[in-house]
């Protein structure tokens, strides 16, 4: 057996296979219609450590519909702030079951040390617990200071489908700053991390499915940002875009968002 020593004491075995990630849309775990998958080689030891089905147009637009649907009909919008914080903190219990799982698995994709991996990957859980609490105790506001006949009045809504596009270097971090908060707001989302540490995000969507979230509230599709990000940036069913990637790609998506959402139209 192969063994994984990166700037630590301690040993940790290499996986026999490779994981075998897949799109998560609509509550279920699914390849590619086409069959098409990528295969991530570690930078650090040459191996093949995983193998993503690889997304098109297709897969994309499921995704997207199945947010839209599952947002529309309230399946989780119209939950209780409690409700949703109790599947948050599912989550962040069963991330902190799997945190060398995850972190073992992000050290192989990334090629960074994993003791930074550890740390990211179980630190992770605060964050899912942090947005728990803010779901509890999100709440509008009333002003009676406006004249004797106007009483003003603030409502707290959740804004829709929200794509959530992630880089390779932090991508379980930084997928946890954007998720659980989108969700705690009773967002339904679509998530596209990035086509080289695709891994751990595939393994959150089977702790989401664990957790209880509803099938369509969270959908995971792996792939390129050209067809899918691209889809998720500009598709007219989307509401809000959140996406951390180089200034290559924010100078090529950012006119195309803002067609999309100044006029209804994609650039």
């Amino acid at each position: 057996m192969l063994d994984l020593n990166i700037l630590s004491e301690q040993t940790v075995d290499m996986p026999q296979t490779p994981y075998q990630a897949r799109h998560f849309i609509n509550g279920a775990h699914t390849d590619s219609a086409d069959g098409r998958k990528s295969e991530r080689v570690s930078p650090s030891h040459g191996i093949v450590v995983s193998q993503a089905a690889l997304g098109s147009e297709a897969e994309a637009e499921a995704a997207i519909n199945a947010a839209r649907t599952a947002f529309d009909d309230g399946r989780w919008s119209g939950l209780s702030a409690k409700d949703r914080a109790a599947v948050l903190n599912k989550v962040a219990d069963l991330i902190e079951q799997n945190e060398e799982r995850l972190a073992v698995i992000e050290t192989l994709e990334s090629g960074k040390p994993i003791s930074q991996a550890r740390g990211e990957c179980g630190g992770a859980a605060d964050l899912w617990r942090y947005a728990a609490s803010l779901a509890r105790t999100s709440h509008g506001d009333s002003h009676n200071s406006l004249g004797e006949d106007i009483l003003g009045m603030v409502l707290k809504e959740p804004v829709g489908v929200v794509s959530i596009i992630t880089p390779w270097n932090f991508p379980f971090w930084i997928l946890s700053q954007k998720l659980p908060f989108a969700l705690a707001a009773g967002c339904t989302c679509v998530v596209k991390p990035s086509e080289m540490t695709p891994s751990t995000t595939a393994m959150l969507g089977e702790m989401l499915q664990e957790a209880g979230l509803p099938a369509g509230v969270c959908n995971i599709v792996l792939g390129y940002g050209t067809p899918v990000g691209s889809l998720l940036s500009t598709h007219r069913e989307v509401d809000m875009v959140t996406f951390t990637g180089s200034t290559a790609v924010g100078k090529c998506d950012l006119p195309r968002c803002l067609a999309h959402f100044l006029y209804g139209q994609v650039a």
